[in-house]
């Protein structure tokens, strides 16, 4: 069995957010998205598809390294503090 991504649970799970997804396709030019597709992402080891993170993130607020950690590492912390 697969372990579901657990940002893929939270976007499948709350149907405002897959509606805002789809929304944001349709105005900014993106390329189509779908419930279909949204429910796919579950099938994916990785969750979200590279080509879908940036959007993911304008509309949920999430930075990218929480989506997608394997290709957007997270911020390097400073040693100062």
């Amino acid at each position: 069995m697969i372990s579901v991504n657990p940002v893929v649970k939270k976007i499948v799970g709350n149907k405002q957010l897959r509606r805002d997804l789809i929304d944001a396709c349709g105005r900014n030019g993106e390329p189509p998205l779908t419930e279909q597709a949204i429910n796919e992402w579950k099938k994916l080891r990785r969750g979200v598809p590279p080509a879908r993170v940036q959007l993911v993130a304008r509309i949920t607020g999430w930075p990218p390294h929480k989506i997608r950690p394997d290709i957007y590492p997270p911020p390097k912390r400073n040693a100062a503090g």
